[in-house]
């Protein structure tokens, strides 16, 4: 499925991409729902927690230029996923109603933006990650500055933001790595310094954006 980017208040449109495919546009749609679960259901086991990340457009640097993708550097010293680039996210908790609700408390806790300043325009559907847990990705807009952004020492190394052009189909490499004994195939966007891989950089290219 294919759909065309509603334009959040304080953007332009040709800011953004005019399509992400995927994308449903029902920001509050709730866990179970997104999930594709019965209501009545009973939840998955904590080592098996769904998870929620946000993929935060921000206003372009420049008249003629595009918006920018949020992305972070984890911080070494954490447990999980040490040092590796993606989008600001984690766990749901009990408290959680929505994947919004995830993302933007872990926005919030990771790099400082209150979740009134984003504006949710949807979510794409849920894909595995490597224990087999469901990672949802909430699409979202926030009329800021990157410089506004406070990461949170504890989680977040830096953060950055590139134009979503740099995620096109054009941008795209397969890409090959081994972990845990066992090779896998990846996509990959080569940001210099700062290459884009696993789960994030399938995330994006699902997304397959186009003006």
């Amino acid at each position: 499925m294919s759909l065309w980017l509603p334009t959040p208040a304080g953007f332009a449109a040709d800011w953004l991409p005019g399509r992400i495919d995927g994308l449903v546009t029902a920001p509050d749609a709730p866990w179970d729902a997104v999930l594709g679960r019965p209501a009545a259901e009973a939840p998955s086991p904590p080592a098996k927690r769904p998870s929620a990340v946000v993929m935060l457009f921000l206003p372009p640097l420049a008249d003629g230029q595009d918006a920018r993708i949020v992305l972070t550097r984890r911080s070494t010293t954490i447990r999980s996923h040490r040092g590796q680039i993606g989008f600001p996210g984690g766990r749901a908790e009990a408290e959680d109603g929505t994947p919004a609700a995830t993302a933007l408390r872990e926005l919030q806790e990771e790099l400082g933006l209150a979740p009134e300043r984003v504006t949710p325009i949807g979510f794409l559907p849920h894909i595995p990650a490597l224990d087999g847990s469901a990672v949802v990705t909430v699409v979202g807009a926030a009329r800021a500055e990157l410089d506004e952004l406070t990461p949170s020492p504890a989680e977040v190394e830096s953060v950055f933001a590139e134009p979503w052009t740099k995620f096109t189909r054009a941008e795209d490499k397969a890409f090959r790595f081994n972990i845990f004994g066992n090779w896998r195939d990846s996509h990959l966007f080569p940001l210099p310094r700062r290459p884009v891989w696993g789960l994030t950089a399938w995330i994006l290219a699902r997304c397959d954006f186009a003006s």
